[in-house]
């Protein structure tokens, strides 16, 4: 039990903090030297999910995504050394609790409580690039159907329609399609559920958003057969998660801030 004691005073202790800091602050500038020297490596990160970029891109390139391997092991430290150091101060000041004013306790614990929270939004954006979905270049036409990533709903698009320009001093903008709505068809067993979907206008169905990036055709000129929609489907399941961090943080705020004001009011 002791030897337990003593490797989580050690994890939580200020010290091991400045030591994972300053390894952070190395990595970090051998990652940008990396980035540098192949760049190309780093992008599919923008559409593909954290681990399976790193099963892939991360470990056929390890001689420049080393440090990006290390990076997350020290934030994973770094998450249970703030965790641990908060736990503690919280701890040792609700033994205090009747020593203080209740006002005079939340003041103090305002501070760890956004620790906490700040530990929450953390965990809502790795399970959000862990378990989410960022599906790019889903080209729907008329008529055709597709799943949606990760699930057996079907989606279709219908009754396209396209926004255009009337521009008299330049031909090349002239009669050019700036914008494009469609009715987006779900079939979810067995239901079939109708919503817009447009180019400045997602649409969000059981916790995915679908955005249209890219249509055709361009112009009014183009012929009909070539009408295609390109849309970014994304599904964000840790947005719950960050969202209670960010409440969390709130509170906290307004719990310092309160106790603050209150007390300079009382000062004056």
């Amino acid at each position: 039990m002791s030897r337990l004691k003593r490797a989580l005073d050690a994890l939580g202790s200020m010290r091991f903090a400045v030591y994972l800091l300053a390894a952070t602050s190395i990595l970090f500038m051998a990652g940008a030297l990396c980035y540098r020297l192949k760049p190309a490596v780093f992008t599919p990160l923008n559409s593909t999910m954290l681990f399976e970029w790193l099963a892939t891109y991360g470990i056929m390139n390890a001689r420049h995504t080393w440090w990006f391997f290390l990076l997350i092991g020290i934030f994973f430290f770094l998450g249970v050394n703030t965790f641990l150091c908060t736990l503690v101060r919280m701890m040792a000041l609700i033994k205090l609790r009747n020593r203080r004013s209740l006002k005079s306790l939340l003041y103090l614990l305002s501070p760890h409580i956004m620790h906490i929270a700040f530990l929450v939004i953390i965990l809502g954006y790795l399970v959000l690039y862990t378990f989410g979905v960022n599906s790019y270049n889903n080209i729907l036409k008329p008529g055709y159907r597709r799943p949606l990533p990760g699930s057996e709903i079907m989606i279709e698009i219908r009754n396209p329609s396209f926004a255009t320009v009337a521009h008299k001093h330049n031909d090349f903008l002239n009669r050019l399609h700036i914008s494009a709505n469609y009715e987006l068809v779900l079939h979810d067993e067995g239901k079939t559920v109708r919503k817009n979907l447009g180019l400045n206008s997602p649409c969000l169905y059981k916790g995915y958003s679908i955005h249209v990036a890219d249509f055709n055709p361009s112009r009014v000129q183009s012929t009909t057969r070539s009408i295609w929609v390109n849309l970014t489907i994304r599904k964000n399941v840790g947005i719950p998660i960050f969202m209670a961090g960010i409440v969390l943080f709130a509170v906290g705020v307004f719990l310092y801030l309160l106790s603050a004001f209150t007390k300079s009011h009382q000062v004056l």
